[in-house]
């Protein structure tokens, strides 16, 4: 991937700098998110009319904000205001946004009151007076409805950063997905001490390359002098626990609290979603075709097999998932993927028994079809999934046998019992 160069055109650094985090000195790749987000900026450059907010949206940890924090100190020389907002409530938002009044000039007798600040910022921006080179970066905007009033529009550029898939319906959105091996592999050699090639590859396939999982794993190896083995054995034994602690420096929260809050509200306000997601954590974690989740409305004997039967609570459940980030989805392909760590801390909040009744009762789903359904394509799209669910079973499938077998069991992590 070609590189995306310091922008240094010889101009001064921004007049007003606010808020903005400082530099990650462990940033590592991302260039062709980079260069995709650069390109799509200044794209619209010459044409102000189409200028759009561009969300960098994905699962909590991936480091959607430590991209949003590189492409301002990269291209800060390119704006004359960088202006930072926390857009996790909207309330912060607008107080963010109205201390910007001042360095416009729009405060120079009594102090406004916030509506009315934000009203002048916003039209400021909007008119380009005094600075037409703006940047406005809303870091964790996770309600576009609420969000999308306190964006300005004008000759300035705005990016938003958020878990939330809705956005794609508002924005020029991009997708940040956890890193590819290379990266992981640089980032732990970067990050941890003399970690051998293997171990960094066996700790990043553990972790499924997520950055956030990366980073509290080096900084745990870097601060306290454990090794890969060691640390690859608390995951194993005690990964709740050892994913909720020790929150890296660059970071706001440790792993598990990534994902907590977005569990506890599906709990409170989708409970449907909360149940799909928990059969969704004793698959495989490569992508599961929806089709498995479509025949099993035919099988699960229960309240959940009976919603499964209404196509409008399913798609509400799966547009939950998607607004938390708790699960990847591919409309195309129509699968949908949970992050193996995701998966592990759905399981591990699970009591022993739970788990066994979740286990059991998602297995039919993978080896039967509903009435009229078996046979041919549909059968060999849900293939690999169903012989995932069979290996984490622990129970031999026509294709888990020997090496085979082997290999996918240490794909599909074993739930603590």
């Amino acid at each position: 991937m070609k590189s995306v160069p310091v922008q240094d055109t010889g101009r001064r650094v921004p007049t007003v700098w606010g808020n903005v985090p400082q530099r990650n000195k462990n940033f590592t790749g991302r260039e062709g998110l980079l260069a995709d987000l650069r390109a799509r900026i200044t794209a619209e450059t010459r044409d102000v009319t189409a200028v759009l907010p561009h969300a960098l949206q994905g699962l909590g940890g991936v480091g959607k904000t430590h991209l949003a924090i590189e492409y301002a100190h990269r291209f800060q020389t390119d704006y004359d205001l960088v202006w930072w907002v926390p857009a996790d409530q909207p309330s912060l938002v607008r107080s963010t946004l109205a201390t910007l009044a001042p360095r416009l000039g729009l405060a120079d007798a009594a102090p406004l009151r916030v509506d009315d600040a934000v009203t002048q910022v916003l039209d400021a921006l909007r008119r380009g007076e005094p600075y037409r080179r703006w940047l406005l970066i809303f870091d964790n905007a996770e309600q576009p409805e609420l969000i999308r009033p306190s964006i300005p529009h004008g000759p300035g550029h705005v990016i938003v950063t958020s878990r939330n898939r809705s956005w794609l319906s508002h924005v020029d959105t991009i997708e940040v997905n956890v890193f590819d091996r290379r990266e992981s592999l640089e980032f732990l050699t970067r990050r941890v001490e003399d970690i051998s090639r293997a171990d960094a590859d066996e700790l990043a396939d553990a972790l499924g390359d997520l950055p956030l999982a990366l980073e509290q794993a080096g900084a745990l190896q870097a601060e306290t002098g454990m090794d890969a083995q060691e640390y690859l054995e608390l995951l194993r034994e005690a990964g709740g626990r050892l994913l909720a602690e020790n929150a890296p420096a660059d970071y706001s929260r440790p792993v598990a609290a990534a994902w907590s809050l977005s569990v506890s509200k599906l709990q409170e306000q989708a409970p449907f979603a909360l149940e799909l997601l928990r059969r969704c954590a004793f698959f495989s974690p490569e992508p599961i075709s929806m089709e498995i989740l479509d025949r099993g409305k035919f099988i699960l004997k229960s309240e959940f097999g009976a919603a499964m039967q209404d196509r409008l609570v399913v798609s509400r459940a799966v547009r939950e998932l998607g607004r938390y980030a708790l699960a990847r989805l591919d409309t195309t392909n129509k699968t949908l993927q949970v992050h193996r760590l995701v998966q592990k801390f759905i399981r591990d909040d699970l009591p022993a028994e739970d788990q066994r009744r979740v286990r059991d009762r998602g297995a039919p789903a993978t080896r039967r079809g509903g009435p009229g359904r078996g046979g041919g394509g549909q059968l060999a799209a849900v293939q690999p999934a169903a012989a995932a669910h069979r290996a984490l079973r622990g129970l031999p499938g026509p294709a888990a046998t020997g090496a085979s077998a082997d290999r996918t069991r240490r794909a599909v992590p074993l739930p603590d019992r």
